[in-house]
């Protein structure tokens, strides 16, 4: 009988100990009230993989932004996109397509600046000869038709290659307008 007294009493103990810790350890936490605790963060949101589309004015898809990241924060009236691409649909008419490694573009994506190894390129129609345009950074109105840079870009029409400084692509019209700077070597 004196060992289940004992062992009565030594579980007795540990239960009012683990008791008072508990109620200790509570009474200093204080959760704030849920409107507090939405302030702290930013909000926003991300997306992985994602295609926002670009329509013309009868709602019928225009062109495509492909991105691997979108990121969209509150205080900021841009999103971040990385590795992204922007193709026109068949239906535009227009052969260009453009890719870089980032990009800033207004929310509803009517400008996008692409910065990093940016990329245009023409793959040309039956018989024509492939365009790619090289630069560092680039402003591009896909409503528009339009890509300007005041940067350096390189231009490689089939064997050939012009440099130049800053330059104005009119996309639906095939046309390049190259500003400073120019020079350039096409071999036979």
């Amino acid at each position: 009988m004196y060992l289940d007294t004992r062992n009565t009493a030594i579980v007795t103990l540990l239960v009012t100990a683990a008791v008072v810790s508990w109620f200790l350890s509570r009474a200093g936490t204080i959760v704030p009230p849920a409107s507090e605790l939405r302030g702290t963060a930013p909000l926003g949101y991300y997306l992985r993989n994602a295609v926002l589309l670009g329509t013309d004015d009868e709602g019928n898809i225009f062109y495509r932004v492909l991105a691997e990241r979108v990121v969209e924060a509150d205080e900021s009236e841009s999103l971040e996109l990385s590795h992204v691409r922007v193709e026109y649909r068949d239906s535009a008419d227009v052969r260009w397509q453009a890719s870089a490694e980032q990009a800033q573009a207004s929310r509803d994506t009517s400008i996008l600046d692409l910065f990093g190894n940016v990329r245009l390129a023409n793959d040309g129609a039956e018989g024509d000869t492939a365009t790619v345009i090289e630069t560092d950074r680039l402003r591009f109105d896909p409503d528009s038709f339009l890509a300007t840079t005041d940067r350096p870009v390189t231009v490689s029409i089939g064997r050939g290659h012009i440099g130049a400084t800053g330059m104005k692509a009119f996309l639906k019209d095939d046309r390049l307008e190259l500003e400073s700077q120019v020079h350039g070597r096409f071999e036979n």
